[in-house]
C-alpha cells in the first residue's frame, strides 16, 4: 500500500469488499420474498406514467448542471453545455467505477475544459453538496408536519443542519475577511518554508474563488432555486412511479422515500449501490404498508430509471469527447485536489 494515493487505496478496498457486501445485502433483501410476486408487480406497470418518470429523470441532470454552472459562473462565465457534459460523464463514472470516482473525473474534466484549478472545481462541488443537504432538510421539515419521523431521523437532520450552517458560515466569513484568512498560514505555519506557505495561499485563493456564488445574490438565488427544483424532480420521479404501480400513496410518501434512499446511498458501499438502494426502498415503502414483493419491484424499477439518464447522456458525451472507460479509470486515482 506504500506510495498509493488516497483514491487508489479507497478503490482497492472497495473492489475487495464491495461485491461481498452487495451479496450479503441482497440475501437480506431477498429473504422471505416471493419472486414471482415481484415479476407480477413489474408486469402490471402502467406505461403512460413511466413517460412522466422519464421526463423527471432527464430533467434532474439538466437542473443540477444548471446549478453547477451558476456556482461556477459567479466567478467566471462558462457555457451550460460544457458543464452539462462534464456533469453527466462524472455521474456515469460513479456507476461504472468504485468509490465516488465521478468526483475525481469531474475535477479532471472541469479543470481541463474550463481551465480552472482543481481546488476551485472542488470547492464548487462542496457547495453543491451543502445546497443538496440544505434542500433535503427543507423537504424533511415540510414533510414532518404530516409524517412523524423517528427520533433517529430527527437527530440526523439536526446534525446535518448544524454542519450545513457551520460550513456556510465559515465559507461566507472566508469571503468577507479574505485578508484575515489569508494570514492564517503565516500565523500558524510560520515555521514552514516560504514555498509551502505560498502554495497554501494559492490553494486558499483558488478554493475561495469557487465560493463566489455565496456573495452574489443573483447567483445564490439561482443556486437555491435549482437545488430545490432538482429534489422536487426527484420526488416527482417517485410520485409518478407510485401511479405507474397503481398505488395511491400521498405526496409526502415520495419525499420520505427520497430522503431515506438518499441517506442510505450517501456513501457508496456497494458497486452502483446495488442492494443498499433496494433495502432502503423496502424499509421506506414498508412504512406505508406496501408488501415486500411490491416494494422490491418498485426499488428495482426506480433504480433502473435513476441510472438511465447517466448511462444515456454520459455515454453520448464520452463518445463525443473520445473518452473511454479505461481512460476514466486511469485518471480517477491521479486527481489530487490539493
Amino acid at each position: 500500500m506504500q506510495g498509493m494515493t488516497f483514491w487508489q487505496k479507497a478503490r482497492k478496498y472497495q473492489k475487495f469488499w464491495g461485491i461481498p457486501v452487495a451479496l450479503v445485502v441482497l440475501v437480506i433483501v431477498l429473504r422471505d420474498i416471493h419472486l414471482p410476486g415481484v415479476w407480477e408487480a413489474v408486469r402490471g406497470l402502467k406505461p403512460q406514467y413511466l413517460l412522466l418518470v422519464l421526463a423527471f429523470e432527464f430533467l434532474i441532470p439538466v437542473v443540477r448542471s444548471a446549478r453547477w454552472r451558476a456556482i461556477i459562473a459567479a466567478h467566471q462565465p462558462v457555457k451550460f453545455l460544457r458543464v452539462f457534459s462534464v456533469y453527466t460523464v462524472g455521474i456515469l463514472a460513479n456507476f461504472l467505477l468504485p468509490f465516488l470516482a465521478g468526483v475525481a473525473i469531474r475535477l479532471w474534466l472541469l479543470s481541463r475544459r474550463v481551465k480552472v484549478p482543481k481546488t476551485f472545481a472542488f470547492s464548487t462541488m462542496v457547495l453543491e453538496a451543502l445546497f443538496d443537504a440544505f434542500s433535503l432538510i427543507v423537504f424533511m421539515y415540510a414533510a414532518s408536519f404530516i409524517f412523524h419521523f423517528p427520533a433517529s431521523f430527527i437527530r440526523i437532520e439536526s446534525i446535518i443542519f448544524g454542519g450545513v450552517i457551520f460550513f456556510f458560515s465559515l465559507f461566507y466569513l472566508s469571503l468577507l475577511h479574505r485578508k484575515w484568512f489569508f494570514g492564517l498560514p503565516e500565523k500558524f505555519l510560520g515555521g514552514l518554508p516560504e514555498k509551502v506557505r505560498a502554495k497554501l495561499g494559492r490553494l486558499f485563493s483558488s478554493f475561495t474563488a469557487g465560493l463566489s456564488s455565496l456573495r452574489s445574490t443573483r447567483h445564490l438565488v439561482f443556486v437555491v432555486l435549482f437545488s430545490l427544483a432538482s429534489w422536487t424532480a426527484q420526488a416527482g420521479v417517485i410520485y409518478s412511479l407510485n401511479f405507474a404501480f397503481g398505488y395511491s400513496l400521498p405526496p409526502y410518501a415520495a419525499v420520505l422515500v427520497m430522503i431515506i434512499n438518499t441517506v442510505a446511498i450517501m456513501f457508496p458501499i456497494t458497486p452502483g449501490n446495488i442492494g443498499i438502494f433496494q433495502l432502503a426502498t423496502l424499509f421506506s415503502l414498508g412504512l406505508f404498508g406496501i408488501s415486500k414483493e411490491e416494494a422490491l419491484s418498485f426499488g428495482i424499477v426506480l433504480h433502473f430509471f435513476d441510472i438511465l439518464p447517466a448511462v444515456v447522456l454520459g455515454s453520448y458525451y464520452m463518445v463525443r469527447e473520445h473518452l473511454s472507460v479505461q481512460e476514466l479509470e486511469k485518471q480517477a486515482p491521479k486527481e489530487p485536489v490539493f
